[in-house]
């Protein structure tokens, strides 16, 4: 099965063996150590595995021979905004280039997601200025952004520096038909095909800023330019990962649309290097019909409970837990 990777770095190789390319689970540990050193350094935020591994999808990596040579993220915000976050370079390659090559990937995936904005904050003005960002005054960022900022140790007293840089109209990726992974243009229709079905206490209701914020572990399938289906695949260790959200329009409920996006999303795990998936569900025959298990819920890991504490039914909750291995 194909799923159009509408706006992933594509793996590249580069000069001296190295490969430019999007993480894997089996790079997290590697990436949470690179950041660690410069987070030690008080150069930025520090990173947990957990905080690493649930945002996988954000990383694009320079590797050669199976170690990280660099590291960086972008995270989407909002309809409008996104941040480069932890990018970091091995200590005996800096100077070497692989900073710039990473923010150039970020910002042609920005673009391709169909973003007008990206920002940084950042103690290394002078190299952000050479790649087109220009400074702005940290308040006049939304409020959203400060939702990490919160944890760190020099807050509110944070001395670093806020850059931004608009991207050019037109590169967003088209909103081609098929199944593909979801871009900005889709979250309405995805947001609204989900709270349907939540308003029926089929699945947890989702925010517009949930599905942004998670945009990059939804799978769409598109048709005339409208979402008809979609689920997501988050990761939650590595060796764990969770389908959530699967849902179809309902004009076209059984008509094979759920199948079909439930098989990309354990292709994606595949893809990601995951062992297992599991599904809190109402809906077990459907997913015994794709090879999934029965589990008793409290042999999962706790981890697995995050957003059900704030659901309303919890901690009475009658969903049923399916596992798949891969």
């Amino acid at each position: 099965m194909v799923i159009e990777q509408v706006v992933s770095a594509e793996e590249r190789s580069l000069e001296n063996g190295d490969v430019l390319r999007p993480a894997s689970i089996a790079d997290a540990k590697q990436i949470q150590a690179l950041v660690n050193i410069y987070a030690g350094q008080g150069l930025m935020l520090p990173k947990s595995l957990n905080q690493v591994l649930q945002h996988i999808r954000d990383f694009t990596v320079v590797e050669r021979e199976g170690q990280v040579q660099a590291c960086a993220a972008l995270h989407v915000l909002w309809s409008d905004l996104a941040e480069v976050r932890s990018l970091a370079v091995r200590g005996e390659r800096r100077g070497s280039g692989l900073g710039r090559l990473l923010v150039g990937a970020l910002l042609t995936q920005a673009s391709s997601l169909g973003l007008p904005r990206v920002f940084a904050l950042t103690y290394q003005r002078p190299f952000f200025e050479r790649l087109g960002f220009h400074q702005i005054d940290r308040g006049d960022l939304p409020r959203k952004i400060w939702v990490d900022c919160v944890d760190c140790l020099k807050f509110p007293d944070c001395d670093e520096e806020a850059l931004i840089i608009d991207l050019p109209d037109g590169c967003a990726h088209p909103r081609s038909d098929g199944l593909r992974k979801s871009l900005i243009a889709d979250v309405d229709d995805v947001l609204e095909i989900i709270n349907y079905h939540a308003s029926l206490g089929r699945m947890l209701a989702r925010s517009k800023n949930h599905i942004y914020q998670n945009l990059r572990d939804f799978t769409v399938f598109v048709e005339d330019g409208r979402v008809l289906a979609c689920g997501a695949l988050h990761v939650l260790w590595d060796d764990l990962g969770e389908v959530r959200a699967v849902a179809v329009a309902p004009e076209r409920v059984h008509q094979g649309f759920g199948s079909l996006i439930a098989r990309a999303l354990a292709e994606d795990g595949r893809m990601l290097g995951l062992p297992r998936l599991f599904a809190f569900t109402y809906e077990r025959v459907f997913f015994e019909r794709l090879g999934y298990m029965a589990a008793d819920k409290e042999e999962l890991p706790r981890k697995v409970w995050g957003e059900c504490l704030d659901c309303p039914r919890f901690p009475n909750c009658d969903e049923l837990a399916v596992v798949l291995d891969l």
